[in-house]
């Protein structure tokens, strides 16, 4: 919601807060009206006081919001998309702050709002903030659905369990031989010995797939999501650029962050 804000998040990339709302805008013009978009919302001390803002402009262009709680991790235990930064760590002290704040998002999303997020992912959200064990992967032995129900592609066309780790050998799905690769049995030695041993991750997409398939509610909600007439609540907004930077002014006008927009 605020330009500086938003630049320092992304790691103190000048105008990046302006080319994400120029590249949104090239997409509610070019993708058809129906498409589902999602923006992944980072949830950390920054911003915490911004997520319901987000949400608001969100719903008004049409997109979703995913809420992915920051991931730290110390040096000598390197994940892929995990930071070093302490300062990303809530303190206990900030702990009612972030319950008040994902309760209200939920309320929001009942009310008709455009938040992605169940109500599993999002009690986990907490646990996963406040160091307690995450509970999404319960039904399936305390493993993620990695690679059953989904997988990573790298950039280089190699399959991945996930965003965090590689497998030991090269698959990859380019290759003529990939779906063969794909059931074998040394492929899925390798993968299980990944999910494993991982203390669970809450980036989004993938614990709410699991969830998505493995809990009634979450499942009859994206049902009505994706599979309802025209999409219930799904309709890009044809916005220009200064639409929706005006359209963030009147959300952030609501609140004390007005002058920063």
């Amino acid at each position: 919601m605020v330009p500086t804000l938003q630049d320092t998040i992304n790691g103190g990339f000048p105008n990046s807060w302006m080319r994400a709302i120029k590249a949104i805008a090239n997409i509610n013009e070019v993708f058809p009206s129906d498409s589902f978009a999602a923006l992944g919302c980072v949830l950390a001390p920054r911003n915490i006081d911004h997520i319901e803002g987000v949400i608001e402009l969100a719903t008004r262009i049409g997109w979703w919001v995913s809420l992915v709680p920051a991931h730290t991790t110390p040096p000598n235990s390197p994940r892929g998309f995990s930071s070093y930064d302490p300062a990303l760590k809530f303190k206990p002290e900030e702990y009612p702050r972030v319950h008040a704040v994902l309760e209200k998002a939920k309320a929001l999303r009942n009310a008709g709002m455009n938040l992605y997020d169940s109500d599993e992912y999002l009690d986990d959200i907490y646990r996963f903030i406040t160091g307690e064990p995450i509970q999404w992967r319960r039904r399936n032995g305390g493993v993620c659905d990695s690679p059953n129900l989904y997988f990573v592609v790298q950039p280089n066309g190699d399959m991945a369990v996930c965003c965090d780790y590689r497998l030991p050998r090269s698959y990859p799905v380019h290759h003529p031989d990939f779906p063969k690769m794909y059931r074998d049995q040394r492929m899925r030695t390798e993968a299980d010995a990944i999910t494993r041993a991982c203390s669970g991750c809450m980036y989004g997409s993938f614990p709410e797939i699991s969830i998505t398939n493995r809990f009634f509610t979450p499942m009859l909600h994206r049902a009505k999501l994706f599979l309802g007439k025209g999409g219930h609540g799904r309709r890009l907004q044809r916005m220009t650029v200064d639409e929706i930077v005006a359209a963030a002014k009147e959300v952030a006008a609501k609140s004390k962050l007005a002058s920063a927009v």
